[in-house]
């Protein structure tokens, strides 16, 4: 019983080391929507997306409702991509009881019988073959624009054009999206090193740079995917941003040999960490493993001031921090780590780093259409 108290006198301390109205609002947000069923929650799924302050409330009702108007018609649906909000719409059509025909991707004109989530891939050029017996909603953000311009020109009917927040998330998505990670920049001591922990391609990093206005010492990014560690390279090269190491390695709280899940889509992971309740375990294709080095933090800072730390590392945020206490404790760097991988990050988090700097005060934002995206900010 006394552990019970103890529970919630620590979330109270927690609780008043969040530092506005939207972050409390975040906090309990997502609080519920980790401990309701996973399957019966798309409400909380869709009252983060309203916290997130990007999206207008009727879009996202729209967006809610649009199953029942288009699933049992004559239409078959294609949920156009299988990047992943691709994806997580498919699993939420399915978790409410709903069905689609399959996914069109530019994918499979290069693989023959690709199917995703035991749904058939169909190349652009099906559509437009079968344009009077589909029915689009487009689930790509990045290339909305290209796709709908796409469907346009090979005169697709609009009629059968699903609407969806995707369209508005695509037309903000520099003011949201690209805020993730940078949206207190007041916080950033400037002159200090930046960890980039899940870089990616490097799109991160070089928006890093423009963020800070090149007033940084130095990047570290770490990526364990192999061939987003290729892309990442290059790109980062090319845009001249300055001084970094890129690291084909992971970060946690030990040096070790770990299996490694691969994806193209973002979503790569540690094999045995748990993920959010969309469950990664539905993303994925299928398995392509690999052995990858996992180090601390620790162990390559240790003669540089670090200011920024940003993790995107698919549920391997708390065990990286735990190798990186050396350096919050020594530089009390800015840090935005993701939140929402594995149930109960928020606070698991958030206790892990009050326990390390009591001094942290915390914010907290979301960024996406769905419950995933929401990023915990810790600072001075």
């Amino acid at each position: 019983m006394l552990g019970q108290y103890q529970f919630t006198e620590n979330m109270m301390q927690l609780y008043r080391c969040i530092q506005d109205d939207l972050s409390r609002d975040i906090f309990w947000a997502r609080l519920r929507y980790d401990i309701e069923e996973p399957l019966g929650n798309e409400n909380q799924m869709w009252m983060l997306d309203i916290l997130s302050g990007a999206y207008a409330k009727e879009d996202l009702e729209q967006m809610q409702n649009w199953e029942s108007r288009f699933i049992g018609g004559q239409l078959k649906i294609i949920l156009y991509g299988i990047g992943a909000f691709g994806l997580q719409t498919a699993i939420r059509i399915l978790r409410n009881g709903g069905d689609f025909w399959g996914f069109c991707d530019k994918k499979a004109q290069d693989t023959m019988n690709l199917r995703v989530l035991d749904k058939p891939v169909f190349p652009p050029q099906y559509l437009l073959e079968h344009a009077n017996s589909c029915c689009v909603l487009i689930t790509s953000v990045t290339y909305y624009d290209e796709i709908m311009g796409f469907l346009r020109h090979n005169q697709f009917p609009e009629s059968h054009i699903i609407p969806g927040c995707f369209g508005k998330y695509a037309s903000i998505r520099k003011t949201v999206w690209g805020n993730q990670y940078f949206s207190f920049p007041e916080l950033y001591k400037k002159g200090t090193a930046f960890v980039d922990a899940g870089c990616l391609d490097g799109g991160d990093s070089i928006r890093f740079a423009e963020w800070c206005g090149g007033e940084f010492s130095e990047i570290l990014a770490f990526e364990p995917n192999f061939n987003a560690y290729l892309q990442c390279n290059a790109k980062m090269e090319a845009a001249n941003i300055g001084t970094f190491r890129l690291f084909n390695k992971g970060l946690g709280s030990i040096t070790k040999t770990v299996s490694f899940s691969n994806s193209s889509n973002g979503s790569s992971h540690i094999a045995n960490f748990a993920q959010i309740k969309q469950s990664l375990e539905l993303l994925r294709e299928e398995d392509d493993l690999s052995q990858v080095e996992i180090i601390p933090l620790d162990t390559v800072t240790k003669d540089l001031t670090v200011g920024f730390i940003k993790m995107d590392i698919e549920g391997a945020e708390l065990d990286a921090l735990c190798g990186a206490q050396e350096t919050i404790l020594r530089d009390k760097p800015f840090l935005a780590i993701c939140a929402y991988h594995r149930q109960g990050d928020v606070i698991a988090i958030m206790d892990f780093l009050h326990k390390l700097v009591p001094e942290y005060r915390f914010w907290l934002r979301h960024y996406a259409p769905f419950a995933t995206e929401t990023v915990l900010y810790a600072a001075l």
